[in-house]
């Protein structure tokens, strides 16, 4: 495929018609902006621009996530360093011991202290090797601790304290082992021995002498844990690897910039040695002067991995001071030594992080001032913790005679000094984020700058040009206004996209019929574009349109300029108040000329129709498109092997060949298994825009004889697609006896309703099983022919259901529905995916069944259908079939509906959504934008409701809850809460109950339209019965005269006569109504039965269009609802008689439930009975109620 097919840059020359020439254009601004739309155009294909953005996603997370590794490890590492500096804290158990206490004097301290301090441990050893010569042997060797102090503050020069501890072994109590010690005397000598064989006697300023203080005690000591200690050496040990490895990782990469920024130098230098030398002497000044600003931060990295380095060591020989000594000998590194170089390690590594801080502050400067107080306040956090991290590494120095709140002062200045660290690494990462932040919103507001600018100046040179202008008054935009759309965020309008739409629009508008794509061409015919009005002249000869002189264009229906037509016509004029579906309908438009240009101006041995992820008849239209399109005798090359990743095309194993399976092959459409010429053109997706999401709804609605010849050319363009054998013979199997001379069979195509498939649908709502029912029932009866057959195919569970039982096998239309087929109940997986057939793994059969559904409609001379790929291919394939697309936005008989709505209507709402809620023309997002309300406003409503929709006073309609206003709002929630009273009850509520006095019907008035208020039963004689709300027993609390506009009753909301109007919620009180007699109604055979009709809670009579109370004789008589009477006697009865009790709900008095236990019905003699015990159907017995 070429890299840019023969006749792309005519579309390009569409828009250079209308600038100047390039040759008077010194500074290149209109090859620019033609470059600009060339790469444009480009992006506008589905796959460059998936690539694109693939692109520029990454790059964005590695832009984002590379510059805060640094810090993330950072912090990390202190993180370690907090944690073990909590270990180093004593963690101690409570042990048993015996303690006492004895005094050296005579002993110089200060000699002591400068020998080996190894003496104090071999004089703990000796001492408890001589305790533990015991022949019982309680004492555990090597197991006492002594702890040493000076004695100055007791007024003893010379003279050392110790206290000794003592444990037992395993198994052996503290109290034994008290028990068993010996006398303070051989105490005593056993100490004398100790420290005479240690060699104490060399350091004694004078003879010295042992006292035993106090005698061996049982005392409660805490010991101190091992593992803790253990466990905080080895986080520090982590922690400074860690840091020393991120510096110098840090620091070879400062050394790989540095070689490539030399190497790039010397090239520079090479290639511009004959340039003057005062600017080499510039650049070295500037060079220079980039080497100060570096050695600082170069510097810092480097002083921290020195300090990790020492930290490291120091922290493995604080841990491990025994191993060491005894590697060495002890005459030149004893243990005490090498804790005291432990603790030096640690003072010094210290030391370099507040000096690395130091060079941090320094060049604070240097570094730019943006959140120049948060890098101050890192420097200054990291000097504390520096500080205090040498501060508690000299409290660990051993055998100072301090006791161990030293070790505890130093591990809270380690905690403290690790939480500053921590604390400064948090605001560094706050500031690096934000700087982050900052620069990506610089970035993305110099590339719509510059977007708005390039748009701009394109518009400006279309306006010079007078292609814009609709109005010579009107004055051009300036660049001041484009300016302040960027600055409003606005620029998406000031895009390549809303350019070439706002230049259509302003064309179009001139003329009196927009014609789309001919249009665009007559651009470039007025404009003198040679090269473009030759183009188009073979391609529209191509397509099968005629040309006649002058290069002017005949309107034909050619796909071009039918697909833009509808698309143009419907979208660009904002008459459907929709902007995001008018920029969807620019963009595939775009796309589709750039494929239909290179489908007739390139150079190429085949056609490739790669499958995209969509539904099977989506990639069937694909090939559709392909075979129309592309050159005669050129072959169509369909590659259908899953690669398995796939999440709507799932048909078959991976690497399975769907076409070879379904479909035969032949010269001008195969597989492409056997593989593809070089030069092949790629076609991946369809190229129809009217074949696309939404826009498939203009699609029914073409001219009539448009549709037909684009059908037509379709249909003789898909002939070479023939069904393979086995499918044929299924097909043939299922239409087996259907013959279109004595039948009429009506297709129906129900998809499953989803939130994905209603959010396809141009009128974004997916009509129900009933609309698809009385539209196939509206044209069987419609046909004069004998046999009548439905075919059903659909992924609908729930449609077979209602189709069967809506044309029963035994009635007179004959439902064909294919079993066996993969079906779905709908609803949403528990991966949040709508729960489709084709969204889940799929077998090759379910293509099968597909396919032959799709092939079986074909055949049927009617096809109701929503906007949907099969339903198209169906229309393609048979051009003869009569099309019936329920695509109206609104259902019939919505605005019946509306007056008694489903769902409680109220006066008056406050809108709850932030920022705003948009009203709508009708009650659906499909409809045109009329405006908003925004958040706390309130809205006054007319009681109309639909669908979740109410109507507001002044006009426009706005929807209460998100959830049901389709996907795009289903996370919205609540987006109106009610603040008035009721104006509208649910319809289910609105019950009509029927009485009756001695001589007349008694009239009912049954106002719920405000919401609680009081049914009122009014007899003929003026006698009225209120009922209280609320109380179950209904009890009678006021006889009298009723008169229906009295102010008490409007007031205590029990309704008045407008009220009752208005709702339609009753029927009006009349006095005057006459009951029919026996005489005037039609002869009834008793005991004869009449077909139960649907629940009539309306009494419109179905043969004279009169409203009356009870019901007229015709409609009693017709709809098989009652009998005819003369008196209240026989009214009563035949209310209540059972073949009328699923009609009407029955209201009596308990008083006549004995009347009328034995009496019979006059007409179908069945007996009445006890209305109490029998209730057959939906009978509502409500007393007390009558009055006479």
């Amino acid at each position: 495929m070429a890299a840019e097919p023969a006749g792309f840059e005519d579309l390009v020359s569409l828009f250079a018609a209308a600038l100047p020439d390039a040759s008077k254009d010194p500074d290149g601004e209109v090859r620019m902006l033609l470059d600009a739309l060339r790469e444009f155009l480009r992006g506008v294909h589905p796959e460059d621009a998936g690539k694109v953005k693939t692109s520029i996603a990454k790059n964005s997370f590695w832009r984002i996530a590379f510059p805060l590794y640094y810090v993330l490890l950072s912090m990390t590492c202190n993180l370690l360093f907090l944690v073990g500096s909590f270990l180093f804290l004593p963690i101690k158990e409570r042990e048993l011991t015996v303690s006492f206490t004895f005094v050296v004097e005579g002993v110089d301290v200060r000699e002591v202290m400068s020998s080996n301090i190894s003496l104090f441990q071999q004089l703990e050893q000796n001492f408890t090797g001589l305790l533990a010569s015991d022949e019982r042997g309680r004492i555990k060797p090597h197991h006492s601790k002594m702890q040493w102090r000076k004695t100055t503050s007791c007024s003893l020069d010379d003279a050392m304290l110790f206290d000794v501890n003592i444990y037992p072994r395993d198994g052996y109590s503290a109290s034994a082992l008290e028990r068993s010690l010996p006398p303070v005397a051989s105490i005593k000598d056993a100490l004398n021995g100790s420290l005479t064989a240690i060699g104490i006697d060399r350091l004694a300023s004078e003879e010295f002498e042992v006292n035993v203080l106090s005698r061996p005690r049982l005392v409660e000591t805490a010991v101190a844990q091992k593992w803790a200690v253990d466990l905080g050496c080895n986080l520090f040990i982590i922690g400074s690897a860690l840091l020393a490895f991120i510096s110098g990782m840090d620091i070879f990469e400062d050394v790989l910039l540095c070689g490539a920024s030399a190497k790039a130098f010397l090239k520079a230098s090479a290639a511009r040695m004959v340039q003057a030398s005062d600017e080499w002497v510039d650049r070295c000044a500037a060079a220079d002067s980039d080497f100060h600003v570096m050695v600082g931060p170069r510097a810092e990295k480097l002083l921290y991995l020195a300090g990790g380095l020492v930290f490291l060591v120091g922290t493995f020989y604080f841990q491990h001071p025994q191993m060491l000594s005894h590697r060495l000998p002890s005459e030149v590194l004893a243990e005490e030594d090498v804790l005291f170089a432990a603790i030096w390690m640690f003072i010094i590594g210290s030391i370099i992080f507040v000096f690395a801080t130091f060079l941090n502050a320094l060049t604070l400067n240097a570094s730019g001032r943006t959140f120049i107080h948060w890098s101050v306040a890192t420097c200054g956090i990291y000097e504390l913790g520096g500080i205090l991290f040498v501060m508690g590494s000299v409290c660990f120095m051993p055998n100072q005679g301090c006791k161990e709140g030293m070790e505890i002062l130093g591990a809270w200045c380690f905690i403290l000094g690790a939480a500053c660290y921590v604390l400064g690494d948090f605001i560094d990462f706050m500031k690096t984020s934000a700087l982050i932040f900052l620069r990506l919103r610089q970035e993305e507001a110099a590339r719509r700058i510059e977007r708005a600018m390039t748009a701009f100046l394109f518009r400006r040179r279309l306006e010079q040009a007078g292609k814009l202008c609709s109005n010579p008054s009107q004055s051009p935009p300036t660049l001041s206004r484009n300016l302040s759309r960027v600055r409003s965020g606005n620029v998406a309008q000031a895009g390549l996209v809303t350019t070439f739409r706002q230049a259509m629009l302003q064309r179009l508008s001139r003329q009196r019929v927009p014609t789309g794509l001919e249009e665009v061409q007559g651009v470039v015919v007025s404009a003198g574009c040679a090269s473009f009005s030759g183009f188009t002249g073979s391609f529209a000869k191509a397509l099968g349109s005629r040309t006649s002189e002058g290069a002017k264009l005949e309107r034909s229906p050619i796909l071009g300029r039918v697909a833009a037509m509808r698309s143009f016509k419907s979208v660009f004029r904002r008459g459907a108040g929709r902007p995001s579906l008018s920029s969807y309908a620019c963009k595939t438009s775009l796309s589709m000329v750039k494929k239909l240009l290179a489908l007739h101006s390139s150079a190429y041995s085949a056609v490739l129709t790669p499958y995209h992820d969509n539904g099977l008849f989506a990639n069937v239209l694909q090939v559709c498109d392909a075979l129309l399109l592309a050159r005669s005798g050129v072959p169509v090359l369909v590659d259908w092997k899953r690669k398995g990743s796939e999440g709507h095309f799932q048909y078959g194993p991976e690497g399975f060949d769907l076409f070879e399976h379904l479909f035969e092959a032949s010269g001008r459409c195969r597989s492409a298994a056997n593989g593809s010429g070089s030069d092949s053109l790629s076609m991946p997706g369809r190229i129809n825009c009217l074949f696309m999401n939404m826009l498939r709804g203009y699609f029914w609605s073409l001219p009539d004889d448009t549709l037909k010849e684009l059908r037509l050319r379709y249909a003789a363009a898909i002939r070479v697609l023939q069904p393979a054998q086995h499918v044929q013979r299924k097909l043939d199997e299922q239409c087996a006896g259907w013959s279109e001379e004595d039948a009429c069979i009506v297709g129906v195509h129900k998809r499953l309703a989803c939130s994905e498939m209603v959010a396809c649908q141009l009128s974004q709502r997916a009509p129900s099983c009933t609309e698809f029912i009385a539209k196939a029932r509206k044209i069987l009866s419609a046909s004069t022919k004998q046999r009548k057959l439905v075919c059903l195919a659909t992924d609908d569970m729930k449609a077979v259901e209602d189709f069967e039982n809506a044309f029963p096998p035994d009635g007179d239309v004959k439902l064909c529905c294919r079993g066996g087929v993969k079906r779905s109940s709908g609803g949403v997986r528990e991966d949040g995916i709508d729960n489709e057939v084709h969204r889940s793994p799929c077998a090759e059969a379910d293509a099968e069944d597909a396919l032959i559904d799709a092939l079986s409609l074909s055949r049927c001379q009617h096809l109701v259908c929503v906007d949907s790929n099969l339903a198209i291919y169906v229309a393609l394939l048979n051009p003869e079939i009569q099309l019936h697309a329920l695509s109206s936005v609104l259902p019939e008989g919505w605005e019946e509906a509306a007056e008694m709505p489903e769902e409680p209507v109220h006066a008056s709402y406050e809108v709850v959504f932030a920022p705003m809620v948009f009203i709508r023309k009708g009650p659906s997002t499909a409809t045109e934008l009329l405006g908003a309300r925004k958040s706390g406003e309130i809205v006054h409503c007319t009681g109309r409701g639909f669908d979740g929709w109410v109507e507001l006073e002044g006009g426009g309609w706005m929807l209460v809850d998100g959830a049901r206003g389709g996907k795009q709002n289903a996370a919205a929630g609540l987006l109106l809460k009610p603040t008035g009273q009721i104006l509208s009850v649910p319809r289910s509520d609105r019950v009509v109950k029927h009485a009756a006095s001695a001589e007349q019907v008694l009239n009912t008035v049954h106002c719920k339209s405000a919401a609680g208020r009081l049914d009122v039963l009014t007899s003929a004689d003026g006698a009225e019965t209120q009922y209280v709300p609320g109380r179950p027993s209904r009890s009678v609390t006021s006889t009298g005269p009723c008169q229906p506009g009295d102010p008490k009753l409007v007031k205590q909301g029990e309704g008045c006569e407008k009220d009752v109007k208005k709702t339609r919620s009753g029927t009006k009180s009349r006095p005057d109504a006459q009951i029919p007699s026996a005489e005037s109604a039609p002869a009834q055979r008793p005991g004869s039965q009449r077909p139960k009709q649907p629940n009539r809670l309306a009494p419109h009579c179905s043969a004279c269009s009169k409203v009356e109370q009870g019901g007229c004789t015709c409609d009693l008589q017709q709809a098989g609802a009652g009998c005819a009477w003369s008196k209240a006697h026989d009214v009563w009865i035949g209310l209540m008689c059972e073949a009328a009790s699923w009609s009407w709900e029955i209201v009596s008095h308990k008083a006549l439930k004995s009347m009328f236990a034995d009496v019979r019905c006059p007409l179908c003699s069945k007996s009445v009975g006890n209305p109490s015990r029998r209730r057959p159907g939906p009978v509502n017995i409500v007393t007390p109620f009558y009055t006479t």
